[in-house]
């Protein structure tokens, strides 16, 4: 059976995805509980940044992952989405500053929901523009490397993870060292606190999926190459590797029992690059030798 580093890749993809919504959402809701003076309204905005943007950072990441483009036009659809998204993003933490015990809950989202994602451009659309700088480049980077095969979308899963737990680190450390606002009630001391532990909780979040993600991509890397130099130096049964054409080739071999007329078939499983790095799987049919 070939070795786990050579299949599925979905728990760092997991890992990652987590990892970009924490980050974000953990510099937002610390970044927007700092603009406002009220400790209320300090309280409500970090509640209504962090949580929306959790959830929409986390969506906005796996589409970024949708390979189909808009007709035949290299845009993805999943970096087109990056727009509404920011927008409803903008639209949901707007809430928090009309859910203020004067309107009902209803009354708050469709004004946050409105306001928030057109008048509210003047927050979102930067935030927009920060957040591909600091994570779309990363994950377009990890997907032209994934063109080039497995160890390449690794390298770039690696970088991915190792932004946002940066990013998360940077939002438990803002929330951690953030004076209380100007105007503040020491009634509201419980909620402040209440609100910091999640921003620091969700920063804690990223930066230990991002670190996972990172850890992964060097562990699997690092056991494919190992597994290949022991095939090449003949430790590995069922296993070898070759030169052909294209480069390096990993083949299985799979034995045939003793008076078969073909002694046994082999299967080309893994092209390899001349480092020994894994770059596709190769679907090709057993053949005899």
């Amino acid at each position: 059976m070939i070795p786990s580093a050579f299949q599925t890749r979905g728990l760092l993809r997991n890992l990652n995805v987590l990892a970009v919504g924490a980050g974000l959402a953990s510099v937002t809701g610390a970044i927007f509980s700092l603009i406002f003076s009220s400790g209320s309204d300090a309280v409500r905005l970090g509640i209504s940044t962090t949580l929306p943007t959790l959830v929409l950072g986390m969506v906005w990441a796996m589409l970024l992952r949708w390979r189909k483009t808009v007709g035949a036009s290299a845009l993805r659809w999943g970096w087109l989405a990056s727009i509404p998204l920011a927008a409803l993003n903008g639209g949901l933490a707007a809430v928090g500053l009309f859910w203020n015990g004067n309107t009902s809950l209803l009354e708050a989202v469709g004004m946050g929901v409105l306001l928030g994602s057109t008048i509210g451009a003047i927050f979102w659309v930067p935030g927009l523009i920060a957040t591909l700088v600091c994570f779309g480049i990363p994950l377009a980077w990890g997907q032209r490397l994934a063109a080039k095969g497995l160890a390449g979308e690794e390298r770039g899963e690696l970088l991915v993870g190792a932004v946002s737990a940066l990013v998360g680190i940077l939002g438990v450390l803002i929330a951690a060292v953030a004076p209380p606002p100007h105007f503040f009630d020491p009634s509201e001391a419980w909620g402040l606190s209440a609100v910091r532990v999640l921003i620091e909780a969700v920063g804690a979040v990223a930066a230990l999926a991002g670190g996972a993600a990172a850890l992964v991509s060097l562990l699997r890397a690092e056991r494919r190459r190992t597994f290949v130099r022991n095939v090449e130096a003949g430790t590995v049964p069922g296993y070898r590797v070759e030169e052909s054409h294209e480069g390096k080739v990993l083949i299985r071999v799979n034995a045939q029992m003793p008076g078969y007329r073909v002694a046994d078939f082999h299967e080309e499983v893994y092209a390899l690059d001349e480092a020994g790095e894994a770059k596709r799987a190769l679907q090709i049919p057993p053949r005899g030798s």
